[in-house]
C-alpha cells in the first residue's frame, strides 16, 4: 500500500524546509539575514514601517515640544466651547 497524496505532500514540504534550513546554516549570518530579508519583502515592509513611524511620531514630538515649552499654557479645549456657550446665551 502506498502513502496517501497528503502524506507525500507533508513529507515533501518537510524535506524542503530541512533543505532550506541546511542551506541557511551554510551561509554566513549576514548573507542569511539578507536572503531572508529579501524573501519576506523586507524593503517594502521597512518602507511601510518608516512611513507609519513618521506619521505617528513626528506629530507626537511636536505636541510634546509644545507642551514642555509652555506654548499656549493658558489654552484649553474647553475655552472655545465655553466662549461659544456664552455667546449663545447673550443672544
Amino acid at each position: 500500500m502506498s502513502a496517501s497524496p497528503k502524506r507525500e505532500d507533508v513529507r515533501r514540504r518537510r524535506e524542503e524546509r530541512y533543505r532550506r534550513l541546511e542551506e541557511a546554516r551554510r551561509k554566513r549570518p549576514a548573507a542569511a539575514i539578507l536572503a531572508r530579508f529579501n524573501e519576506i519583502d523586507g524593503g517594502t515592509q521597512s518602507g511601510l514601517v518608516s512611513i507609519q513611524l513618521f506619521t505617528t511620531v513626528v506629530p507626537l514630538i511636536i505636541l510634546g515640544f509644545g507642551y514642555f515649552s509652555g506654548f499656549a499654557k493658558d489654552a484649553s479645549p474647553g475655552i472655545p466651547i465655553s466662549a461659544e456657550i456664552t455667546r449663545q446665551r447673550r443672544r
